[in-house]
C-alpha cells in the first residue's frame, strides 16, 4: 500500500523520528526504519519500520471491571490508545471491488464488503493484524512489521527491499535448498529453522555478500 504522494528523504526522516518519539523504549527492544528511507532513496512513499515489540501485562476494561491481560503486546496496545486519543489511525487503503468494478472505497481489513453491490471479497493482507500494522500519522502511512530475536535479520533484509532485491534474496534461499517462512528461514529437506538474529546471517544463508542498503536494487 502506498501514501499519494511522495516526499523528500529529509522530511520522511522528521516523520520517522517524530513518530517513533511517540514510543517509549518500554514497548520494543529494537526498533529501525527500513524500505527506502533505509535505502538512502532520494524521494519516499510510506515508511516502513521493522520492530521487536516487548510483551506484558496490561489492564482490559471488560464491562464494568477490568483484568489483566498477560503477555499482551505493548507496542500495539500502544497504538491502538493512539488511535483512540486521535494521535495516529489506521491507514485506509483504497479498494477496487473485483466484482462490480464500482469506484473503489476506503478499507483496513481482508474481508471487507462493497457498498456499492455487497460483494464480499477478501484482500491478501489485514492492515491492522498481530504482525503487521500500517499506521497512518500526520497524513503518511507507516507499514509496522514485527520480529523476534530470531527472525530480525530476516526480517529487516526483505523489508529494506527493494521489492526486486528482496525477490532476488528469497529466490538465492530456494537454491541452496531452504525457504521463506513467516520471517523464518526454513531448512526443507530437514524442516530444522534457522534464526537469523542479524542481518549479516540473512544473506549468509542466501549465499550472497551483503552489500549496503543504499546499493540494494
Amino acid at each position: 500500500m502506498s501514501s499519494n504522494e511522495r516526499i523528500p528523504l529529509a522530511e520522511a526522516e522528521k516523520l520517522a523520528a517524530e513518530f517513533q518519539d511517540l514510543i517509549p523504549e518500554t514497548c520494543y527492544s529494537r526498533w529501525e526504519v527500513a524500505g527506502s528511507v533505509r535505502r538512502r532513496c532520494p524521494m519516499v512513499g510510506d515508511v516502513e519500520i521493522v520492530v521487536i515489540p516487548r510483551y506484558g501485562t496490561i489492564e482490559v476494561r471488560e464491562g464494568l471491571f477490568p483484568t489483566e491481560k498477560q503477555n499482551a503486546n505493548l507496542l500495539w496496545n500502544l497504538l491502538d490508545a493512539h488511535v483512540q486519543d486521535g494521535h495516529m489511525k489506521r491507514w485506509l487503503r483504497q479498494v477496487q471491488c473485483r466484482k462490480c468494478e464500482g469506484k473503489g472505497f476506503l478499507c483496513n481489513d481482508t474481508a471487507h464488503t462493497c457498498p456499492t453491490c455487497d460483494g464480499r471479497q477478501t484482500l491478501p493482507r489485514e492492515c491492522w493484524g498481530d504482525k503487521f500494522r500500517a499506521v497512518e500519522f500526520r497524513g503518511r502511512c507507516f507499514d509496522v512489521f514485527t520480529a523476534t530475536p530470531n527472525t530480525w535479520g530476516s526480517q529487516l533484509a526483505v523489508r529494506t527491499g527493494p521489492a526486486e532485491y528482496s525477490h532476488k534474496l528469497v529466490t538465492c534461499l530456494l537454491r541452496r535448498g531452504l525457504r521463506q517462512e513467516d520471517g523464518w528461514v526454513r531448512n526443507k529437506r530437514t524442516g530444522d529453522l534457522l534464526p537469523c538474529p542479524e542481518e549479516s546471517r540473512y544473506f549468509e544463508l542466501c549465499g550472497v555478500p551483503m552489500i549496503p542498503p543504499e546499493r540494494r536494487m
